[in-house]
C-alpha cells in the first residue's frame, strides 16, 4: 500500500464528515452515561511532537464536544512500549486513550520478537487523527543543495555522513534511499522523533528525516535545507520541495500516522462515540486547517476503515523490511 492509497481512503472524508456534523453533534447532553468522569490520553511521544500537538488539539475541545475533560499522560522513549504496555493494561472502559502510531502498531510488531504489548489483541482501533509522509533534510552547510548532489556526496565520501535515526520509519525511509542509489551513510539513533534536531543544526549529523510539522520552522529560519519528500506528489504545505522521484530516486515513500486506540473489549457504543466526537473535533476549521498546512492530512475515519487501513499498512511494511533484509531483534 504506498501513499496514494493513503490518501484515497482520506479522500472522502470531508463530505463524510460534513454529512456527519449536519446529522449528528456530539454535545454534553448527547454524551449520556459516557462520559461521566474526565478522560486520560496516553502518548508514547514527548511534548512539542506532532503527536503531542494533535492530542493536546484534541484535548483543548474534548470538553466541548464531551462534557468531560481530556487529561494528556505522556509517556516518550523505549520504542513505545512504556505508554503502549500502560495503555493495553487499562480498564477497557473508555477512559483511557491511546495515541499509536506508525511505530508502535506497524515498525514494532515486526522488529521486536518480545514487546510487552500485543498491537492487535490488546488494542481496538477508534479512528485516525493525522499522517503525512518523512522529509529528508539536511544541514545547510553541507555543499549539497538537492538530493541528487547529496548522493553524489555521500559516494564520494563513503561512511562518512550520517542521518539522525529517531525512529524505524527512518531508518526503513534510508535504507531504501541506500539500496536504491549504492550510498553509504551511517545511522545514530536517538529516542524521538526531533531529537536529532539540535545536532543537525550543529553539523554533528548532517542528515535527518522528519515530518514537516517539525521541520518547517527551521528550513523557514535557514537552520535546515529540505531536499525531498517521501510521497508521490509534493505537498501544497512545501511546494518546493520535490519529490523523491522528482529528485531522481524513484519508489520512496514513507507516510507515518498517529491514530486513535483503547483497550481491548471496550464497547462498541464506546468506540462509535469517541470516533463521530473526535472526527467533530478533527474538522473544527481551525484544527483541520491548521493539519493541512502543517503537512499532514486529517483523519476522522471510521473505525472499519481505520482497521482496514491500519492491516494494510501492517502487512506493506512486513513486506519492505522482509525486502530489506531487516529481521526482528
Amino acid at each position: 500500500m504506498k501513499f496514494n492509497i493513503h490518501v484515497s481512503l482520506f479522500a472522502p472524508l470531508s463530505a463524510a464528515c460534513c454529512v456527519l456534523l449536519s446529522s449528528t453533534v456530539w454535545s454534553p447532553a448527547g454524551a449520556q452515561a459516557y462520559p461521566n468522569k474526565p478522560v486520560r490520553i496516553i502518548l508514547p511521544v514527548g511534548a512539542g511532537n506532532p503527536g503531542d500537538v494533535r492530542a493536546r488539539q484534541i484535548a483543548a475541545k474534548f470538553p466541548e464536544v464531551f462534557g468531560q475533560s481530556l487529561v494528556v499522560d505522556n509517556r516518550p522513549g523505549a520504542n513505545g512500549f512504556l505508554a503502549a504496555e500502560a495503555a493495553a493494561r487499562a480498564p477497557a472502559d473508555g477512559y483511557t486513550l491511546f495515541v499509536g502510531n506508525s511505530g508502535t502498531h506497524v515498525y514494532n510488531p515486526w522488529l521486536f520478537k518480545k514487546m510487552p504489548y500485543r498491537d492487535v489483541e490488546d488494542f481496538a482501533p477508534v479512528t485516525m487523527i493525522s499522517g503525512g509522509p518523512l522529509i529528508l533534510a539536511v544541514n545547510p552547510q553541507l555543499p549539497a543543495r538537492t538530493l541528487g548532489e547529496l548522493i553524489a556526496l555521500a559516494k564520494a565520501k563513503p561512511g562518512e555522513l550520517n542521518y539522525g535515526s529517531a525512529g524505524r520509519i527512518s531508518d526503513v525511509l534510508m535504507h531504501q534511499v541506500k539500496t536504491t542509489t549504492g550510498i553509504n551513510v551511517v545511522g545514530v539513533p536517538y529516542k524521538t522523533a526531533g531529537a536529532d534536531l539540535a545536532d543537525t543544526i550543529a553539523g554533528q549529523v548532517q542528515i535527518t528525516l522528519n515530518y514537516w510539522p517539525i521541520l518547517e520552522p527551521l528550513v523557514k529560519a535557514g537552520k535546515l535545507r529540505a531536499l525531498a519528500i517521501a510521497a508521490p506528489t509534493r505537498h501544497q504545505a512545501s511546494p518546493d520541495v520535490p519529490t523523491f522521484a522528482e529528485a531522481g530516486v524513484p519508489g520512496i515513500e514513507q507516510f507515518g500516522w498517529t491514530g486513535l486506540f483503547v483497550p481491548a473489549g471496550t464497547p462498541t457504543d464506546i468506540i462509535d462515540r469517541l470516533q463521530k466526537g473526535i472526527s467533530q473535533i478533527l474538522q473544527m476549521p481551525a484544527i483541520r486547517d491548521e493539519i493541512i498546512r502543517s503537512g499532514s492530512t486529517p483523519g476522522g475515519i471510521s473505525p472499519a476503515e481505520f482497521a482496514a487501513f491500519w492491516r494494510a499498512d501492517r502487512a506493506r511494511t512486513g513486506k519492505v523490511l522482509a525486502d530489506a533484509g531487516i529481521a526482528p531483534e
